[in-house]
């Protein structure tokens, strides 16, 4: 089974690609081939060959209560979003993320896609948590 881990772009940073290759793998660590890719605003992507997708985005704001802008259209570009088992989950500092992690379940459901599983990360090892907690999706 084939899982894609994608994560918003942040300029900069170098820390979204870290989080989800820590999901990627802890998705490998139960046998799941993974797959990482950038969410890149006005990219087209079919997501046809996955079985599952998992969504990254950086929590905004003084208590991560925010999401960027290019979520929204990020997502519409997605092809094959509607119907899709999804992940979400939301990089944070110390403090919140729950606000934002709300908003990109939103988004993700007015898109069609159906939520599965979801997580605040601020570490590698939640990141790779949360990817082995995930195979459980794929393998089960």
């Amino acid at each position: 089974m084939r899982a894609l881990i994608v994560a918003e772009r942040a300029e900069g940073d170098d820390r979204q690609r870290k989080l989800a290759a820590a999901v990627a793998r802890g998705l490998q660590a139960r046998g799941v081939e993974a797959e990482v890719s950038t969410l890149v605003p006005g990219t087209a992507r079919s997501l046809a060959p996955y079985r599952l997708v998992c969504i990254g985005a950086r929590a905004r704001g003084l208590l991560g209560r925010r999401l960027s802008e290019g979520i929204a259209p990020s997502l519409a570009a997605l092809r094959n979003l509607g119907g899709k088992d999804v992940a979400a989950w939301v990089w944070a500092g110390p403090l919140g993320g729950e606000g934002a992690l709300k908003g990109l379940m939103a988004a993700l459901e007015a898109e069609g896609a159906f939520i599965r599983d979801f997580a605040v990360v601020r570490t590698e090892e939640d990141a790779q948590a949360f990817g082995e907690r995930l195979a459980g999706l794929v393998v089960g």
